[in-house]
């Protein structure tokens, strides 16, 4: 209790403002959609709604990757036993690339194939992923704010977890130098490395 009032948060409430923020950022995704404005015919319709095949394709990959972190974020608090004030200002500052997500995906998408413009998106990624990674080296160097309970190769296991997204990104922005119309396609690949990191 004595941590919780230091840090003038409990988990719970770092939690439920979190939880609020991805909410928010993954709705403002669809915003990024403009209702077509063509013939009210259904060739018209479907014709314009074709078009939007390349920036529904940024939406999934934006939320998907919003729902990666949001689930990382809960997997790391079901450990956490107390907060303080690092833990605190760590996660505010990943909730401040969580709400760049959308205007970074919305800068990918209007300049398709730009090399700044995928990397930028990428960056984004990245910064957010490490914050995870610091996260999780912070609560658990020591068993800081986790159970003192909690094994080693659990912890170990968790770093390897936590770097997939910021490796992954690394790459995205090397093949965005040559192919930034393709390169947020290894952002596909985390899954597939989490399920063998996982092994």
């Amino acid at each position: 209790m004595a941590n919780e009032f230091k840090s003038g948060m409990t988990t719970s409430r770092v939690q439920a403002l979190t939880d609020g923020v991805y909410a928010i950022a993954m709705t403002i995704l669809v915003l990024n959609f403009e209702v077509p404005r063509v013939s009210k015919t259904s060739p018209a319709l479907l014709e314009a709604l074709q078009g939007f095949q390349l920036q529904f394709y940024d939406f999934m990959l934006s939320f998907f990757l919003l729902a990666v972190f949001w689930t990382v974020h809960h997997r790391q608090f079901h450990l956490i036993k107390k907060s303080d004030d690092g833990l605190l200002w760590i996660n505010i500052l990943s909730l401040a690339f969580v709400v760049l997500i959308p205007f970074t995906t919305s800068i990918y998408s209007e300049y398709r194939g730009v090399t700044i413009a995928a990397m930028l998106f990428e960056l984004n990624i990245f910064l957010l992923g490490s914050m995870k990674f610091i996260q999780w080296i912070y609560i658990t160097h020591n068993h800081r704010l986790v159970d003192p309970g909690l094994s080693q190769s659990t912890i170990e296991n968790g770093k390897l977890l936590n770097l997939v997204t910021p490796v992954i990104s690394m790459i995205a922005m090397v093949i965005a130098l040559f192919a930034p119309d393709s390169s947020t396609l290894a952002f596909l690949f985390i899954p597939l490395l989490i399920r063998l990191v996982r092994k």
